[in-house]
């Protein structure tokens, strides 16, 4: 049970840092890496870093 905790909490600082420097939500990534290990460190790197999120890409569909 400890190596558990070590693991989750080593990821949990490793995808807060990658999250931080990609411009990502850092507390999200936190508890991602957490919760998720290294399962979850992939999908840092595809995670979309844009603020403006999906209304962004829908709003430029509309004025196609």
């Amino acid at each position: 049970m400890f190596e558990e905790t070590v693991i989750g909490a080593f990821f949990g600082i490793v995808l807060y840092l990658i999250g931080g420097a990609r411009g990502a939500n850092k507390v999200f990534w936190l508890v991602m890496g957490v919760v998720f290990g290294p399962f979850a460190l992939p999908f840092v790197f595809f995670a979309n870093t844009d603020k403006a999120g999906l209304s962004a890409d829908l709003k430029k569909e509309e004025k196609r």
